[in-house]
């Protein structure tokens, strides 16, 4: 369960907050160095609570969505963003990225960009179009490789968002963001409606995702992992992933 804040506080949060983090800077100033822009305007928080059955702390997730000036032009682009959640004193970040085609207007790829703990970026798992619409959410998060993450993450009291939240979480802000008026000024009527229809699959994107690292908590002796939801935008466009890393 989960509830986004106002626009005005998460852009507070992320230029006093998570500007100053060690961790989610390391990451942004990444994307920065491709020539990605990061506005307050497009920063979204939610704070979430556990399962009403289930005992722990509420939890925030942070997602910075970037924009490149050159997003509109060509055949198509890339658009990222960074996400942290906040729980229980682990701090996870990671950067979640789209491929989107212009020619016919939709999302062709997702991507995960993860921070190691020695500091080294590095890629994580990623999926084609294709591959997320061909199977039921449980098979293709068999078949994503789970990358190396800190033990620190997989600690007791640890909470995020279930697969399902996560799903609607990526869904609410590939939304809102399609519908803001900067991205309204860059694309025609017609792409944006193109683009919108791509929104289950963002969502699914979301629940595979958590569904793999879901898998790779149950076969940890050292307790729950959390999971947060990370969601590209995609100025555009946004994807949407989960994830437990501790960096």
């Amino acid at each position: 369960m989960y509830q986004l804040l106002p626009s005005e506080f998460a852009g507070r949060y992320f230029s006093e907050r998570l500007e100053r983090d060690d961790r989610f800077g390391r990451l942004m100033a990444y994307y920065r160095g491709e020539g990605f822009e990061f506005d307050p305007e497009r920063v979204f928080l939610a704070v979430g609570l556990p399962p009403i059955d289930e005992v722990g702390d509420p939890f925030t997730v942070a997602i910075a969505a970037g924009l490149h000036p050159d997003e509109p032009s060509g055949d198509g682009h890339r658009a990222v963003s960074v996400v942290a959640l906040r729980s229980h004193g682990v701090n996870s970040v990671l950067g979640g990225e789209v491929s989107v085609a212009h020619e016919p207007y939709e999302v062709r790829s997702f991507g995960l960009r993860i921070v190691t703990p020695d500091g080294e970026i590095v890629a994580g798992p990623e999926a084609e179009r294709d591959f997320l619409e061909r199977a039921p959410v449980e098979e293709l998060a068999r078949e994503l490789n789970v990358p190396s993450f800190d033990d620190d993450a997989l600690a007791d009291g640890v909470n995020g968002l279930d697969a399902d939240d996560s799903g609607r979480l990526a869904g609410e802000v590939y939304t809102r963001l399609l519908s803001s008026d900067e991205i309204g000024s860059l694309y025609p009527p017609a792409a944006l409606e193109a683009l919108q229809s791509d929104e289950p699959l963002v969502g699914k994107w979301a629940e595979v995702t958590t569904a793999m690292f879901e898998k790779k908590k149950a076969g940890s002796s050292k307790g729950t992992m959390a999971c947060c939801s990370t969601s590209t935008s995609c100025n555009a466009c946004s994807s949407s992933s989960s994830s437990c890393i501790k960096v």
